[in-house]
């Protein structure tokens, strides 16, 4: 695009198809936040999830707004902004934010190759998978998602998955001047439901797959769903490509607009685009073969659990489409790493398999056990001491506090059903009882299944327990809260990192092993 910013008022204005006025004024930048207002910017009013920016509007024109655009609904009183001659009433403005940050902004979007990837689970592997491959391929691409944004080793923290619709073509805009040819992007449930990501053109739209989770904002898996299916049928992409294995892939078919370049991918279904055949699992990752429009040819990975599969499929499939070869995809796959807090492994050899993940859906916990379940007894076996010991699979997690209480024993069912052991522990309890919490957690669960089971609600102490009890060829699973590097508790933010204290009770055992091994010696 060679159009000029839209960096004046009645630039602005003009694009509303309002009337200009007298004294035009420079505007530096959009924003939805007065707290973020230093001198210059357009303050945008809206009614947002947590607040009314509306309430916000002469705090705005304190600070120095040079002019204030406000949401005429039939909440709003016009005559609370009478005599502002710097206050614009716009009718149904919030639906037209994210084309008027576009054009703001200069069309950003259209100048970069952005993946945007939707679903439960795997959003952030996929988008972590994509930046690692395209970096191999010589194009830097940056990241969005609950990892934070910016490039792998510069990332900065975010608060919510997707950015607010304002902030997000900022930081496209931001991109393009840096040079960053793409980004891969996870788009949420909640920010395709408040138009987060409207008026942004995406390269690719891919979806991974549907399970249970935000009932306590969406109300019923269908409308997750359908809120997840507005990537199709609202938004602007060249390709869609979708997992074909999951329930709602139909959905997500039927979504896209007639025309529309569709793609899809399977893990076995020979019917899809792209799939895999002949699956071998190894003690430490997968062997299988790829078919795809572009050609056939064998993948190697060191990714643990099935699901990764999953993920490295939708990634070829997704890049596949945009015109790179399979073969530098499958050459680049074996050199690729997990995101932090994703199947981040620790330990292993002489002590446990610790994996730090961030499951917190019953689907993502019963995903990963079962798929750990195969690895499992392969890993034993690769240790000649332990050959005839038994291979225990044990799962240490949580569930959030002020969420969805009705996963809370699905998520226990889910930990009963794949873990010989189970340790229910605090997540970020919030402002919730930890107590009230875990007799959610236990509800329906037998005597039999309780024996299986400890309640240690110090999250430390039940890692560090899990561990120490653990010997070499068992794996754990650290769930729930994966690169989050903080409990909440009553609303105030604990630093608490999963992998830390994972590394500190490895370091323990590694220590108490050694101090035996020389006792025993010094007996003998």
């Amino acid at each position: 695009m060679t159009a000029e910013k839209e960096n004046t008022l009645n630039g602005v204005l003009a694009g509303l198809q309002l009337p200009p006025v007298a004294v035009d004024k420079e505007l530096n930048h959009l924003t939805l936040d007065s707290r973020k207002i230093t001198g210059g910017e357009l303050f945008i009013a809206i009614p947002g999830a947590q607040s009314d920016g509306r309430k916000y509007i002469a705090d705005a024109l304190s600070k120095g707004a040079a002019a204030v655009l406000v949401d005429d609904d039939e909440d709003f009183d016009p005559l609370s902004v009478a005599g502002h001659e710097s206050v614009f009433v716009v009718p149904r403005l919030r639906e037209k934010v994210g084309s008027l940050a576009n054009r703001f902004y200069r069309h950003p979007s259209e100048q970069l190759k952005i993946i945007g990837v939707t679903g439960t689970n795997g959003k952030t592997s996929c988008c972590w998978f994509i930046s690692e491959i395209l970096k191999q391929q010589g194009k830097p691409c940056a990241l969005m998602g609950t990892v934070g944004r910016g490039l792998p080793g510069q990332m900065e923290a975010s608060l919510n998955t997707t950015s607010d619709v304002v902030s997000l073509h900022q930081y496209l805009d931001h991109l393009v001047a840096d040079g960053v040819p793409a980004l891969a992007m996870e788009v949420s449930s909640h920010g395709l439901d408040q138009g987060r990501v409207s008026g942004v053109s995406f390269e690719v739209a891919l979806f991974t797959h549907i399970s249970r989770d935000h009932l306590d904002y969406h109300g019923s898996l269908e409308e997750y769903a359908a809120a997840k299916a507005k990537l199709f049928s609202h938004c602007s992409y060249r390709y869609a490509v979708i997992g074909k294995d999951d329930a709602f892939s139909e959905l997500m078919l039927s979504s896209c607009p007639q025309g529309t370049n569709r793609i899809t991918w399977s893990l076995q279904d020979a019917s899809a685009d792209v799939y895999l055949s002949d699956i071998q699992t190894l003690p430490q990752g997968f062997r299988a073969s790829v078919h795809s429009p572009w050609g056939s040819g064998d993948l190697n990975t060191a990714l643990l659990g099935r699901f990764n599969l999953e993920n490295l499929l939708a990634v070829i499939a997704a890049l596949g489409v945009q015109g790179y070869s399979l073969d530098s995809l499958l050459a680049a796959i074996p050199l690729i790493s997990t995101p932090p807090g994703r199947m981040q492994q620790f330990g292993g050899g002489s002590q446990p398999l610790v994996l730090v993940d961030y499951a917190h859906t019953p689907d993502a916990i019963e995903s990963v056990l079962s798929s750990l379940r195969e690895h499992c007894s392969l890993i034993k076996r690769s240790i000649k001491e332990c050959e005839q010991g038994v291979s225990n699979i044990v799962c240490v997690y949580g569930c959030g506090g002020d969420r969805d209480r009705g996963k809370r024993p699905l998520m226990t069912a889910a930990a009963l059903n794949g873990a010989d052991k189970i340790v229910l522990t605090s997540d970020n309890p919030r402002t919730e009882d930890p107590e009230q919490i875990f007799t959610d957690a236990l509800e329906g669960v037998s005597n039999q299944d309780r024996q299986r089971m400890s309640v240690i609600a110090d999250r430390s102490e039940a890692i560090h327990s899990a561990i120490t009890a653990a010997s070499a060829g068992d794996i754990i699973v650290i769930a729930g809260k994966g690169h989050e590097n903080y409990q909440e508790i009553n609303g105030v933010r604990h630093h608490f990192d999963d992998a830390e204290q994972v590394q500190s009770s490895l370091q323990s055992q590694y220590c108490n092993v050694v101090q035996e091994t020389v006792q025993e010696r010094g007996q003998a």
